[in-house]
């Protein structure tokens, strides 16, 4: 079962806050376990994904962010990702396409034009079976789109094709 802390990070004078739970510290982390990074403003559906992920062998911890945003400034402006062990870790960004503020494809963008972020497979979890909005998520090469609600087969699949 995840542990669950809520941790604030700082940038200049504004806080963000964001939600991280971790399996249990006696577990020690696997070498095809994943760390973890979900954003969806929704919280239901974040409690839901969550609840998923944690039936998952495949997921040792999650960071839960409200909005594409503040994810890019946890890897960018607050460096978590220009560690040593972070870039050893394996990583996944599961987001939905509709955000408050920008866009979800925007984030998207912005994460796959970025050196840090650019490989990290991200995988879409969202309620839009917009034909458009698909083909846009593609064309931004993202690993896996889900939709809405989240079964644990489903992530999986998705994860390891």
């Amino acid at each position: 079962m995840f542990s669950t802390t809520r941790k604030n990070t700082s940038q200049g004078a504004q806080q963000k806050a964001y939600l991280h739970r971790q399996v249990s510290e006696k577990k020690r982390r696997k070498r095809d376990q994943y760390t973890v990074f979900l954003i969806e403003d929704n919280i239901d559906d974040r409690e839901q994904i969550l609840n998923t992920l944690e039936k998952s062998p495949y997921v040792y911890n999650v960071h839960c962010f409200e909005k594409g945003a503040d994810l890019v400034t946890y890897f960018v402006n607050e460096g978590y990702y220009s560690s040593g062990a972070a870039r050893k870790m394996r990583l996944l960004i599961l987001m939905d396409i509709h955000l408050p503020g920008v866009d979800g494809l925007e984030i998207l963008r912005d994460l796959k034009a970025h050196p840090m972020t650019q490989n990290i497979p991200m995988i879409v979890i969202t309620g839009d079976t917009s034909s458009k909005r698909v083909e846009e998520a593609r064309q931004l090469q993202v690993s896996g789109y889900i939709l809405k609600p989240v079964c644990l087969d489903t992530i999986h699949k998705a994860i390891h094709p």
